[in-house]
């Protein structure tokens, strides 16, 4: 038997264009999530703008400045130059007084308080002697006693300072009712969702930088040293129906070559890598993961070597979640691998059901699931059936469960002699198709190679293959399809219909 081997490689050179394609790649199926964190961030940067938000109010006085000089008619120039003089006076003098201590002191004690809420400007227009005095607080009330409190008390405190200046109010002042400034949630939103946005497509890269997926032969040869059979293309079908001759099938006319050549040529390189002579051979082909199309690849080579005049048998061993028949049309029920174990003289010619428009080719497949088949699987009577299948035909194809995710794949090669691996394109990463090719290598059959499936063409990307509508969801390994409240019913059944399997 063929050793492999199997080891992670690191070493690789940075491809900017394979980068951006699994940027793409990582983004189509990540763009919801991507939306959902710009969205997040935008509402909490909304509702964090709206609870630090604080209206501000202000509360304002005008006045004229009038200098101690007193000018003659001839002099009016004059005397209004010395007022604009005294305006920007008050002005460039105001910071310093108004922080002065004799000025907080006077305020706090016409307010009545230990400190001032609120802060206090002074402007002038210019060439004129008009000042505006401007306070501006939380509250709109506490800025119109503050502007109060500092036009009674500025006068006296002023007079120190810049002498004899007489101030005439202009505007009275009067309680704000309107904050000067305006909640922007919408502003603060836009920017949250522009950061969400960035933070999602950072991550979007990281995980496209990250992505080491199996796109072409090399890219596992970094991490096995098991032989690549072949590359399927991907095809876009519409399947209206179920039956053999519709769907991804080279017994489909509508896909003419596109699919018989690949598979013919696997079916060439399988039968190469066989020794010669002896019939009744098992092949076992699986995948990583359910969804990558061993399901398809299966029934595509068994009938490749049943249109080539070969004895076929196509055996459904996932017992878990069997689909072989729905796929191709077959609706009477019949007995598989589940049942014939429990006859006591299982008849396995009987219980074969010929496939409609594939001469040479028949179908090994039951009803009953099996949330638990490891037993059954590993059982003395479960190789003996498959043994025995060898008499029947010259190829047994197995559909087996993904061994990525159960080790009844594992089991099964036991009772194979070659184990064929499906690999979808650019689906999971490198490092996880070699650990379950790993798992499957060295149980009794020889891991003779891999297919790539899937890969797209130029003329488009297609659906590829996979378990269509009879996927791991709805139909998957849950108690309701096996043991549990609904499988122990479907057992009963089978018990019940088992002694019609056998001759006597």
């Amino acid at each position: 038997m063929q050793e492999h081997s199997y080891e992670h490689n690191t070493d690789q050179k940075v491809d900017l264009e394979l980068i951006f394609r699994n940027f793409l790649h990582v983004l189509k199926r990540t763009w919801w999530w991507v939306t959902l964190l710009a969205i997040l961030v935008g509402a909490l940067r909304y509702v964090q703008a709206q609870r630090s938000f604080v209206p501000q109010y202000t509360a304002t006085a005008s006045f004229s400045v009038k200098s101690g000089y007193v000018g003659t008619t001839d002099l009016v120039d004059s005397t209004q130059y010395y007022d604009n003089q005294a305006a920007e006076q008050v002005v460039s003098s105001f910071p310093y007084i108004i922080c002065s201590e004799a000025m907080q002191e006077r305020i706090c004690l016409a307010l009545n308080t230990s400190w001032i809420n609120g802060t206090v400007t002074a402007s002038s227009i210019g060439e004129t002697n008009i000042f505006t005095l401007t306070v501006t607080s939380t509250n709109p009330q506490d800025a119109y006693d503050i502007l109060n409190a500092v036009i009674q008390n500025y006068p006296q405190v002023a007079s120190f300072v810049i002498g004899g200046t007489q101030l005439s109010m202009i505007e009275e002042p009067q309680v704000p009712t309107v904050p000067v400034n305006t909640f922007r949630g919408s502003r603060s939103a836009a920017k949250g969702v522009a950061a969400g946005l960035l933070l999602g497509l950072a991550l979007t890269l990281l995980m496209a930088i990250g992505r080491k997926t199996v796109r072409t032969a090399d890219d596992l040869k970094r991490s096995t040293s098991v032989p690549c059979m072949g590359t399927i293309p991907a095809i876009q079908v519409k399947r209206r129906r179920k039956a053999a001759g519709s769907g991804v099938s080279i017994l489909n006319p509508h896909l003419g070559d596109t699919l018989s050549v690949p598979i013919g040529a696997l079916q060439v390189r399988l039968l190469r890598s066989q020794p010669a002579g002896g019939t009744g051979r098992i092949i076992l082909i699986t995948s990583t993961m359910p969804g990558e199309g061993k399901t398809t690849v299966s029934f595509n080579l068994a009938a490749s070597l049943a249109q080539s005049g070969k004895r076929v048998i196509l055996v459904d061993a996932d017992l878990r979640h069997q689909v072989v028949k729905a796929r191709f049309g077959i609706t009477t029920p019949s007995a598989g691998l589940l049942e014939l174990s429990r006859a006591a003289k299982p008849d396995i010619a009987r219980v074969l059901i010929p496939v409609p428009g594939v001469a040479n080719l028949s179908l090994l497949a039951g009803d009953t699931r099996m949330t638990s088949p490891m037993g059954i699987l590993d059982s003395p009577k479960m190789r003996s059936l498959l043994e025995r299948t060898r008499t029947l035909a010259d190829y047994v194809i197995i559909d087996a469960p993904p061994a990525g995710l159960l080790a009844d794949a594992a089991v099964l090669c036991r009772s194979a002699d070659q184990v064929l691996y499906v690999v979808r394109y650019d689906s999971f990463a490198r490092n996880q198709v070699a650990d379950a090719m790993h798992s499957v290598s060295g149980r009794g059959a020889e891991l003779t190679g891999y297919v790539i499936n899937g890969r797209p063409t130029r003329r488009g990307r297609g659906y590829g293959y996979g378990y269509d509508r009879y996927g791991y969801g709805k139909y998957g390994y849950g108690t309701k399809y096996g043991y549990g409240k609904n499988g122990s019913r479907k057992q009963d059944n089978a018990h019940r219909s088992s002694g019609d399997l056998g001759r006597g």
